[in-house]
C-alpha cells in the first residue's frame, strides 16, 4: 500500500500569486529552494539541494491555471522516484483560499517519509509567507 503526505493551509492573497509560486521556476525558488530550473520544452523542472549534491527532476504533467498543479518525480533520490506532488487551490472568498497539498506514491516504510512530512509542513508556511507577506525566503538551501 502506498503512503501519502497531506497538508492543508489557508492563504490570504491573490490566487494568481500562489499559482505562480507552484508553477514557475521563479515561484518555487521563492519558497522551496533557490536552485530551480525549468525546461519549458520538456516541462521538466529541476530542484537542487545541498549545493547541487541532490537534484530532483519532476515532470509537470498537469496544470490548470489558478486551480491545480501536478508533478511527477522522474529522477532523483530513489525513494522519491515516481512519487507525485499535487497542489489544489480552492477559493473560499475573494482573496482567501485553501491550498490542499499531497505528496503521494511513497513506498511503504521509506526511511525519510516522516522527515519529509515535517519538511512539507514547514514548506507550506514558507509558501504562505511568500504569498501573504511577499517574503522570498526559501526554506531549503
Amino acid at each position: 500500500m502506498m503512503k501519502k503526505i497531506e497538508h492543508q493551509i489557508n492563504i490570504k492573497g491573490e490566487i494568481e500569486r500562489v499559482y505562480f509560486a507552484i508553477s514557475t521556476a521563479k515561484g518555487f525558488a521563492s519558497w522551496w529552494t533557490p536552485h530551480v530550473e525549468l525546461d519549458e520544452s520538456s516541462s521538466i523542472i529541476s530542484f537542487g539541494f545541498n549545493g547541487g549534491e541532490i537534484v530532483m527532476r519532476m515532470k509537470m504533467v498537469e496544470m490548470k491555471t489558478n486551480e491545480s498543479v501536478h508533478l511527477v518525480c522522474e529522477d532523483g533520490p530513489e525513494e522519491w522516484l515516481n512519487t507525485y506532488l499535487h497542489f489544489q487551490m480552492l477559493e473560499k472568498q475573494p482573496d482567501f483560499f485553501q491550498l490542499n497539498f499531497n505528496h503521494g506514491g511513497w513506498e511503504k516504510d521509506v526511511p525519510n517519509f516522516t522527515r519529509c512530512n515535517t519538511d512539507w509542513g514547514r514548506l507550506m508556511y514558507s509558501l504562505k509567507d511568500f504569498v501573504e507577506e511577499n517574503s522570498s525566503t526559501p526554506f531549503m538551501r
